[in-house]
């Protein structure tokens, strides 16, 4: 690849930033993109495998821990109606509800109904201390009216299950109840009842356990693994929460929360890990578990400006590397462009010395031309004094070569300009046909002279155009000049000019002189170069007349 091809420069790097490069300069900005672009390319990639590897590390945590909760819990809940369903079967239960069992086993019943009632009493007394979360464990009848209970503060013997809370009794096995805040308890707590059956299957009663919430808030406040603000919460199909928030010192239980994705899927048994916004209307990472047994959906979660934390620690670590990487990279970057274009530099120093030179040299040659020129015009007007024939020839040739002398050194000066870019443009609207035919006329004398035919070839739909007339005629006297010096005697000169889709406009000079090889066409518009036919005509050139078109 050219690193100075100057159409594909051009192309990628925006025009505001190669405005005034040297080919130092150049170099230097290629360096450094193909050095930087590898490296923003690399870092870009590591920070994107990290953060996936992260990510899915955070999530992986999350999915843990939910699943151990929601697990723990379920075991939690099957316990407690494993012992509503063992209390139900119990045999002392069923001789205090079922008048059938007692004639069917009289060997396993009761003498009298205070001893079925104490027997009754000691049985669910000993359950309730066997486990502390048990605020009460209740024998009711059919008809839900409590007949037994375990708990002397509370007093819910003779009351009716209803009353109490449990409003749904039916023939189900078992029925677990909504969470409620109890104005018995004073707290939010949960019933488990379990169906008594007589022997022909009829439901005689109900084995009730009233529960509370603190062994699963103990269990869900233990948050290993989830940082400063990491938190399991629960909350129920009415949008209730049955946790206690750690953001808050206030009792967050039973408060009802905005429902967001999380909870809608997970009351509908699914289960995942989404972003989404919390009760705080914070964003967080959560995984979500469907937590059937309390008709609701359990959430581990943790906002994401904690739990992406190592994130943005590793992409500043990363940006750092990039940044001290790409500074150390830029001082090679500048060091090789600077050894490597030392040739470069010093041959442009070379080459400014060069034009310095040639535009003094100029400078002091046109000085004296124009003075010789106006000497020979005066001596020529007569105003010297009479002239011979002989003398006035000598003149005439001294004023030729003086105007060629004036021509190349002109020739020298504009081509001088193009080079330091100092040419202006001071455009116009001109009629382009008499422009050329001005141009024709003008080298008319010098083509007769060689009894060479010009002729002009302008479309004559064209309009005028926009252009600087001082420069484009300049341009066709170098292309005249040239075409008259290597078109042979009786030859054919054509300028013309045509519209090229409708928006620009072709001009040409055509001849049918010596012609030019193909091989060096290339070679036509450097400047001090002639091609092999030029170099073979009578007349010799400079070199520069195409140069500078």
């Amino acid at each position: 690849m050219n690193l100075l091809n100057p159409q594909l420069f051009n192309k990628i790097v925006p025009s505001f930033l190669r405005g005034g490069l040297t080919v130092t300069g150049r170099i230097t900005l290629w360096y450094l993109i193909l050095s930087v672009a590898p490296i923003l390319a690399i870092g870009t990639l590591a920070y994107q495998n990290s953060r996936a590897s992260l990510e899915r590390e955070i999530i992986n945590k999350l999915n843990a821990v939910a699943d151990n909760k929601t697990y723990i819990i379920k075991n939690w809940f099957n316990n407690n109606l494993q012992d509503t369903q063992n209390l139900a079967s119990n045999l002392a239960v069923r001789d205090l509800l079922s008048p059938t069992f007692r004639i069917v086993y009289p060997d396993l019943t009761s003498k009298t109904e205070e001893e079925r009632g104490q027997r009754v009493k000691a049985l669910i007394t000993a359950l309730q201390e066997t486990n502390t979360s048990y605020v009460d464990v209740m024998i009711a009848d059919n008809q839900g009216k409590i007949l037994s209970s375990s708990s002397k503060i509370l007093g819910q013997e003779g009351k009716n299950l209803r009353e109490i809370g449990l409003t749904k009794l039916g023939p189900e096995k078992v029925s677990v109840s909504s969470v409620f805040d109890s104005p018995i308890a004073q707290q939010p707590v949960f019933m488990i009842a379990a169906s008594v059956y007589d022997n022909q299957g009829n439901v005689v009663g109900y084995t009730v356990v009233e529960g509370d919430l603190r062994p699963i808030h103990r269990l869900l406040e233990e948050r290993s693994g989830l940082g400063e603000t990491g938190e399991v919460v629960i909350v129920d199909r009415d949008l209730r929460m049955l946790t206690q928030s750690r953001f808050s010192d206030e009792s967050t239980v039973l408060k009802k929360v905005p429902g967001n994705h999380p909870i809608q899927q997970g009351l509908q048994g699914n289960k995942g890990e989404l972003f989404f916004r919390d009760y705080r209307n914070v964003p967080v990472l959560g995984a979500f578990r469907p937590l059937a047994v309390m008709d609701g959906v359990l959430i581990a979660k943790t906002d994401e400006a904690e739990g992406f934390s190592p994130i943005a620690k590793l992409r500043n670590t990363i940006l750092i590397i990039i940044v001290l990487t790409m500074a150390l990279a830029s001082w090679v970057v500048i060091w090789v462009a600077r050894v490597t274009t030392r040739p470069i530099r010093e041959a442009e120093a070379l080459e400014k010395l060069r034009a310095d030179f040639t535009a003094m040299i100029i400078h002091d040659l046109r000085s004296p031309l124009t003075a010789l020129l106006s000497a020979v015009a005066i001596l020529e007007d007569g105003l010297a004094g009479p002239l011979s024939q002989e003398q006035k020839e000598w003149l005439g040739k001294i004023d030729s070569g003086a105007h060629n002398l004036l021509n190349l050194v002109n020739e020298f000066l504009d081509l001088s300009k193009l080079e330091e870019g100092r040419v202006e443009l001071v455009k116009e609207e001109v009629d382009l046909k008499q422009l050329i035919q001005n141009s024709l006329d003008h080298y008319l004398v010098l083509a007769q002279g060689k009894k060479i035919s010009l002729k002009s070839s302008v479309d004559p739909s064209l309009s005028s155009i926009s252009v600087d007339p001082r420069r484009l005629d300049q341009v066709f006297a170098n292309l005249l000049s040239n075409a008259i010096k290597f078109t042979r005697e009786s030859g054919e000169i054509e300028v013309g000019a045509s519209q090229e889709n409708g928006i620009e406009t072709k001009v040409w000079v055509k001849d049918n002189g010596v012609g030019i090889p193909d091989r060096e066409v290339a070679d036509l518009f450097q400047k001090y170069r002639q091609t092999t036919s030029g170099k073979d005509a009578q007349q010799k050139g400079t070199g520069l007349g195409l140069a500078g078109c």
